[in-house]
């Protein structure tokens, strides 16, 4: 979950921002899979706000890679804005952005100011090895710690994704932030969305009556069987 080390002048952007410019206390900055999509828990915690009128005052900001697959739900939103992710732009939106989420790390020469909050929210729950169980590199896991640790609140859906991120993480002991087991975000806007099932069905040419089964295997160790049935 490490993302590419930054080119100096945008660490360097970073800290100056830091140090000379003040927290914008509306303002809320959105990392997912860095950069690769807006999609996720923060897309889910995201759209809640912007449905909210009692957060309308809220400006979004998304760090996004060149190609990144934007969710259409944010397009045209004069309060949702994007930024390209590793850029200076992206450096002083980090250090200035009052709330930040994420569902997986920030770069690693980031550093939590005091005033900003931060929600890691992860992106599911891990059932591979993580952290202390990866025995071939010992220190693979060095910024999603560095990350749990800076976080002011952990939104986690289970009690196993608690255990992988903290302990495994070898963190337990060291965090001080609360760990809220509340559930997903994203699954929430999955059920939010049922009603819209019938028009979804029909959109692709399914009976109304039929039951729908949607098998989509995530992230597997190792590189992909070519005689395996696809």
């Amino acid at each position: 979950t490490n993302p590419k080390v930054t080119p100096p002048q945008n660490q360097e952007a970073y800290v100056d921002s830091a140090d000379n410019l003040p927290i914008k206390t509306d303002v809320v900055m959105y990392e997912s899979f860095h950069g690769e999509k807006t999609s996720c828990n923060p897309l889910a915690m995201c759209l809640e706000l912007l449905e909210d009128p009692r957060f309308g005052h809220l400006q979004h900001i998304w760090a996004v890679k060149k190609n990144a697959t934007i969710s259409p739900l944010l397009l045209g939103k004069p309060n949702v804005h994007f930024v390209e992710y590793q850029s200076a732009g992206y450096a002083r939106w980090l250090a200035v952005s009052h709330y930040l989420v994420n569902n997986t790390s920030f770069p690693e020469w980031f550093a939590r100011r005091v005033g900003q909050r931060y929600a890691n929210t992860w992106h599911g729950t891990p059932w591979h090895y993580m952290g202390l169980d990866i025995k071939e590199d010992s220190f693979s896991y060095k910024n999603t710690a560095r990350n749990l640790l800076q976080a002011t609140d952990i939104f986690l859906p289970n009690e196993h994704t608690r255990e992988s991120l903290v302990d495994k993480q070898d963190i337990a002991g060291l965090l001080r932030s609360p760990v809220h087991i509340v559930g997903s975000p994203r699954i929430d806007l999955t059920i939010k969305n049922i009603k819209n099932a019938a028009e979804i069905k029909e959109r692709m040419g399914v009976r109304s009556d039929s039951i729908c089964v949607l098998y989509a295997p995530t992230w597997r160790d190792g590189e992909p069987d070519p005689a395996a049935p696809s």
